[in-house]
Parts: C-alpha cells; sequence; structure tokens
C-alpha cells in the first residue's frame, strides 16, 4: 500500500460522477465518514456506484485500507487530530474546496485505488474516500489528458481567421506561470494580455488583477485567489496557455476549461509534460503554485 498527495487532475474524482464516468474510471463506490463533534468518533456509511465490483476480495482489501489508515503508521483517519496533523506535515495536500480548505490525498494498491478527500470542519462529514479499479482510473486519467482540446497557433496564426466572420468580443483568460521570478512573469502575462486586447477581444488576466491585491506567499490570500481565478475561467469563452512550462495551478485551470467545454489555445507546438519548479515551491512546500 503506497499513499501520496493528490494531483490536482485526481481531484474532481473525490466527488460524485456521472453514471457514464463511473463505469469508465471503474468506481465501486464511496465511504463517507466523520469524528463525531468530540473528534475522536468514528461513523462511516457507504454508496455503493456499481454493486458488481464490490466483490469479497474488494471488501477484504478495504477493510486492510481503513483499518491501516487508522493506525499509529498512518493515523489519517484515526481521529480529526491525528488527521489535523497528517495534513500539517503534507501542506502541499490542500486545495480550496467549496466552502473551506480540504485535503487530498491517493492510495494504491496492486489492483485499487482509493481517493481521500479530508476536511477538518468540526460537525461536518471529515472525509470522504473514493474507491476505484486502479487500472481503470488510470487510463481513464491517461485518454483525459490526451483528449484535452489544445490547438496550437503561432503568432501569425493566432490573428482572426478570415473565414470567421467576429460579431463581438470574447473574454480571454490568460493562463500564464506566476511563481519564480513574478516581476518578469507579471510583464510577460501583460504583454500577452495586450496581444490579446489589440486583436479586439476582452484579456481577463489575473496575473494583474490578484497579485497587488493578494500576496502569493500568503496561503491563506494564495488559496482565495486560485478559487476566485476559476470563478473568472467560467466567464470566459476562451482559455489561452502561454510558456514553455505549465505550472501546477495553471494545469488546474486548463482542466477546468476542458470540464466547461471552454477552448484551449496554446502557443506551444507540444503540450509541456513537467510542471514548472520554482526556487520558491523548494524553499516553501507550504505553497501552491499559481
Amino acid at each position: 500500500m503506497k499513499i501520496r498527495v493528490m494531483n490536482p487532475e485526481e481531484r474532481k474524482y473525490t466527488y460524485a460522477q456521472s453514471k457514464e464516468v463511473q463505469e469508465q474510471t471503474g468506481c465501486i463506490g464511496y465511504l463517507r465518514g466523520d469524528f463525531d463533534r468530540s473528534g475522536n468518533g468514528f461513523y462511516t456509511t457507504w454508496f455503493d456506484q456499481q454493486r458488481q465490483w464490490k466483490t469479497k476480495e474488494f471488501r477484504s482489501e478495504m477493510d486492510e485500507v481503513v483499518n491501516a489508515l487508522c493506525s499509529d503508521e498512518y493515523a489519517i483517519l484515526q481521529s480529526r487530530t491525528a488527521m489535523a496533523d497528517y495534513v500539517r506535515r503534507h501542506p502541499d495536500s490542500g486545495f480550496p474546496g467549496n466552502y473551506c480548505t480540504e485535503y487530498g490525498f491517493r492510495v494504491d494498491t496492486e489492483t485499487y485505488s482509493y481517493l481521500l478527500r479530508c476536511n477538518l470542519i468540526k460537525g461536518d462529514y471529515n472525509f470522504y474516500c473514493f474507491c476505484y479499479s486502479k487500472e481503470h482510473l488510470d487510463r481513464y486519467l491517461a485518454n483525459m489528458e490526451k483528449e484535452m482540446l489544445i490547438d496550437g497557433f503561432s503568432g501569425a496564426e493566432f490573428q482572426e481567421s478570415p473565414e470567421r466572420e467576429k460579431t463581438s468580443a470574447d473574454l480571454v483568460y490568460i493562463c500564464a506561470p506566476l511563481r519564480g521570478n513574478v516581476e518578469q512573469n507579471m510583464e510577460f502575462a501583460r504583454q500577452k494580455a495586450k496581444e490579446v486586447f489589440e486583436q479586439g477581444d476582452i484579456p481577463i488576466c489575473p496575473h494583474l488583477m490578484f497579485v497587488p491585491i493578494a500576496d502569493p506567499e500568503d496561503r491563506a490570500q494564495d488559496q482565495a485567489a486560485q478559487k476566485m481565478c476559476l470563478k473568472l475561467l467560467e466567464s470566459c469563452q476562451q482559455l489561452h496557455v502561454y510558456g514553455p512550462e505549465w505550472t501546477q495551478g495553471m494545469w488546474t485551470e486548463i482542466h477546468h476549461a476542458h470540464q466547461l467545454g471552454i477552448p484551449v489555445y496554446t502557443d506551444q507546438k507540444e503540450i509541456p509534460k513537467t510542471r514548472l519548479a520554482t526556487a520558491s515551491q523548494k524553499t516553501r512546500k507550504d505553497t501552491q503554485s499559481r
């Protein structure tokens, strides 16, 4: 059994999905639990998604996994205090939830994957554990990345196509790196926003909107800004991705746009496979990249 921090692309699958997605990902069901108001209880409810996959082998293994997560070795499901200690040791597991910071982990065995979403709110459900066929889930995630709509363009191709008569300006979200050399990256994003403006569309550039008012090095402010960025993106008609290296925050925006059916364009001929590793990330593990 191996446990690691969940990737941004995996977070979506700690929530209930459509029947079609359940079948494609091999979702067996999920366990919802809380620690009672005392923080030391352990109350759970199981929800079937595909009962035919809830085999005796799976039930036996799931019991072993849950018991391991409650043990002193991992302790993430031992109590609310133990969960808080665990996520504190893995600050990069945090992400903005619907109304609070949540924390994501993936547990893998040889056959199954368990996606665990946690929160520390007293009186709320403290964890959801979605259970998958490892083979089906990994294949689905790999296909999702391949099928992501990325239309390449060069500077010249970014001009309006003569076949398309432009009747109104689109809201265009500027997706670009921020961390590392923040000042230089802000200027880069400003230049790209200007290009969009000069072509008659309306640039939505979070670098210019949030950095002056939300400190990227302040975890709470940074998470609030990330959540607001995704809300802004939902109102846009296009997402433009710039630069040869894409950060974790950029990938989150790309996948969010893809899920909403918003066209995604990039100035890169090939989709970057690496995330940008900045000095800030190396020295401050508690700060997510945007």
